[in-house]
C-alpha cells in the first residue's frame, strides 16, 4: 500500500517513476522505522510489567510448556473441569497488568498483527527477538488474549448454564 502511495506521488509530480524494486526497500524501510517506534512505545508503556512478560517465555522446571503457550491457545470445549482451567487462565492474563492501556493509540490492525506474528512463534523463536519489539509482541498477545479468554470463559458459562436449562426443562417435562 505505501508503494501505491508513493507511484501516485510520483506520478501527480510529474516525476521519473523508480523500479520497483527500489520502491519496495524504501517501503520497507519506513514500515521499520515505524514498527520500530510503536514497539518502543508499547515497551515504555508496559514498564514494570516488563519482568512478568518476560517470564512468559521462560519453561518451568518439570513442565513441557511454557504460560506463554499456555496464554496463546484457544479455548476448549465446555466442561466443568475445562471451565475450570479456562478461570485459571483468565487469573493468568489478568495479572499481568491493564494490557489494553499498553496498546492504547495503536491501530486495532497493528495490534492483531503483532499478536498474530508471536502466535505463531515458538519460545525459542521469541528469544531470538531484540527488543523492544520481543515485549511489544509479547503485549500484543496478552492483550488480545486478555479479550479472547473473557469471551471464551462467557461461552464457556453460557453453553454450561443452557445445559443445566435443557436438563431442568426435560425433568419438569416428565
Amino acid at each position: 500500500m505505501v508503494v501505491n502511495v508513493a507511484l501516485e506521488e510520483l506520478v501527480r509530480a510529474g516525476l521519473e517513476l523508480l523500479g520497483f524494486s527500489t520502491l519496495d526497500r524504501m517501503a520497507a524501510q519506513v514500515r521499520t522505522r515505524v514498527e520500530g517506534k510503536i514497539c518502543a512505545r508499547i515497551a515504555e508503556r508496559v514498564g514494570p510489567a516488563r519482568e512478568r512478560l518476560a517470564r512468559l517465555l521462560v519453561v518451568p522446571d518439570g513442565e513441557r510448556r511454557s504460560p506463554f503457550d499456555v496464554v496463546k491457545e484457544p479455548g476448549r470445549r465446555a466442561t466443568w473441569s475445562r471451565f475450570r482451567q479456562h478461570g485459571e487462565r483468565v487469573d493468568l492474563v489478568d495479572g499481568f497488568g491493564d494490557a489494553e492501556s499498553w496498546v492504547e493509540g495503536v491501530a486495532a490492525a497493528k495490534v492483531s498483527a503483532f499478536a498474530e506474528q508471536a502466535r505463531v512463534l515458538s519460545v525459542g523463536e521469541m528469544l531470538d527477538i531484540s527488543e523492544p519489539r520481543r515485549t511489544a509482541l509479547l503485549a500484543c498477545t496478552v492483550s488480545k488474549a486478555r479479550a479472547r479468554v473473557r469471551d471464551e470463559f462467557v461461552v464457556m458459562l453460557s453453553k454450561r448454564m443452557a445445559r443445566h436449562a435443557k436438563r431442568a426443562q426435560e425433568e419438569l417435562v416428565y
